[in-house]
């Protein structure tokens, strides 16, 4: 797969409605699947743009908006006690690692 899908597959998980973002925000609905596919397309392009020192501009606002939303949530779950507090804070470490470590390198 080249980079132009790769990236594709990460901008749809973060503003497609059936992406993970937007389901994760607007349906409440944590979907793992969702989640590992976007997990594997960053990995993917983190891989593909190991000697490049550019990132996509799309691919970063989208990762960032990931983050900050992730944070969002991190911070009402904790006000409301929610279940899946750990799931989010997962999530999110997860995302950081692959953005700091990865893609950041």
């Amino acid at each position: 797969m080249d980079n132009t899908e790769v990236k594709k597959r990460i901008i749809f998980q973060c503003n497609d409605q059936n992406g993970f973002l937007i389901t994760l925000l607007a349906g409440n609905e944590f979907s793992a699947d969702k989640y590992q596919q976007l997990l594997n397309a960053v990995s993917q392009y983190a891989t593909e743009i190991n000697d490049n020192s550019l990132i996509d501009r799309q691919v970063v606002v989208c990762l960032f908006t990931l983050l900050y939303s992730l944070e969002n949530l991190i911070s009402r779950y904790t006000q409301m006690n929610h279940p899946n507090i750990s799931q989010i804070e997962n999530a999110h470490a997860r995302i950081w690692h692959l953005m700091t470590e990865d893609l950041l390198k």
